[in-house]
């Protein structure tokens, strides 16, 4: 396996697990909350569409609009916080499983060619 094919493989992995694991968390969090917080928290499009842009930062966002107190905002910053070791973690091991060729070593190098 290539370089690039090893890339390929971690962004096909890691790609929709940045959207979907906020979404996820955002909905779960959603369906629990009453329904005068629910009223006043994002739409589905809202929560897809900074799921998407944002990646886990929308969770910075998402949790102290929802709950509209200190607690929401030390919840968004321990999720996007979990999440984002999380997500650094499956890369690292991703990275120590998927076997790489070595590169093939550089061209050796003339120098320049003076044709005078």
């Amino acid at each position: 396996m290539t370089p690039d094919d090893a890339l390929i493989v971690e962004l096909a992995v890691l790609g929709p697990l940045q959207v979907l694991v906020p979404w996820w968390l955002a909905r779960r969090d959603l369906a629990s909350l009453p329904p005068a917080s629910r009223a006043r928290a994002w739409p589905e499009a809202t929560l897809g569409s900074a799921a998407l842009l944002l990646g886990p930062f929308a969770l910075l966002a998402y949790f102290p609009l929802a709950r509209r107190s200190l607690k929401g905002f030390g919840l968004g910053l321990c999720w996007t916080t979990a999440v984002i070791l999380g997500l650094s973690a499956l890369d690292w091991a991703l990275s120590g499983v998927l076997p790489v060729d070595a590169p093939p070593p550089p061209a050796a190098s003339r120098g320049p060619d003076r044709s005078d």
